[in-house]
């Protein structure tokens, strides 16, 4: 679990990421028990979650809203080089196929991308877009850091942590 709290100590968002049967390097994402998933809330309502979705060639994720509409699709990049002296950019697409919105991991220097777990994102979202909405995609980032840039052999979980969001 992960708790997003504001400059005043306010718990605003809360990520929570289910256990699955086959969360590991032989995980098969096509096979739903196996696809990582966040769920966020607000106020204790859960306001949607992001899944990752079924795909031979490249990774995808898609992000519901709690009524189960389909409201994002993301696409990882084909090829993503945790120390290739680049940025990986992450593509939003709304229902219609259009692009809306981008998920950039920040390349840091190869010395800080080998031997630390830092990382630095951003993400680029629409002023229109819905504060709901955001918040799928904050999560969306969220799973995505999880999932591709951490040390999974650390012995500590990744989503028993706080994250302070402030000016």
């Amino acid at each position: 679990m992960l708790h997003v709290i504001d400059n005043n100590l306010n718990e605003v968002l809360t990520l929570r990421s289910p256990w699955r049967p086959c969360m590991g390097p032989f995980c098969f994402a096509c096979c739903d028990p196996c696809s990582h998933q966040i769920h966020v809330y607000c106020c204790n309502k859960r306001i949607g979650y992001v899944e990752e979705s079924c795909s031979l060639i490249q990774y995808t994720f898609r992000v519901y809203r709690d009524d189960e509409n389909s409201v994002f699709t993301i696409n990882a990049p084909l090829c993503r080089w945790d120390a290739c002296c680049c940025d990986d950019v992450y593509y939003v697409y709304d229902y219609q196929g259009s692009a809306v919105a981008q998920i950039r991991k920040k390349f840091a220097g190869i010395g800080k991308e080998v031997f630390t777990d830092a990382d630095t994102f951003g993400v680029q979202l629409p002023r229109h877009m819905h504060v709901l909405d955001k918040a799928l995609l904050f999560a969306a980032t969220f799973l995505i850091d999880f999932m591709f840039y951490e040390n999974n052999n650390k012995s500590d979980n990744m989503m028993d942590r706080g994250i302070q969001i402030g000016r």
